[in-house]
């Protein structure tokens, strides 16, 4: 059975969702609020100690509207 490996903190997807965020320019507290997370949480995934299902989309949804 394969497993989702996103559900593995992993610290290049971290730095990769960071770059979006500052390609943004957001701050991590500016982001948190926006996507409802804590400014904790955020730093944790960016910088690979945690994983979130929820973040990753967040940022997905960012990096969309970005290209708009």
């Amino acid at each position: 059975m394969k497993t989702l490996n996103i559900l593995i903190p992993q610290p290049e997807l971290g730095a990769t969702c960071r770059n979006i965020r500052e390609e943004n320019n957001l701050s991590v507290a500016d982001f948190a609020e926006r996507v409802g997370f804590t400014r904790q949480a955020v730093y944790n995934f960016e910088n690979g100690k945690t994983s979130s299902m929820g973040l990753l989309l967040a940022y997905v949804n960012l990096a969309k509207e970005s290209k708009k």
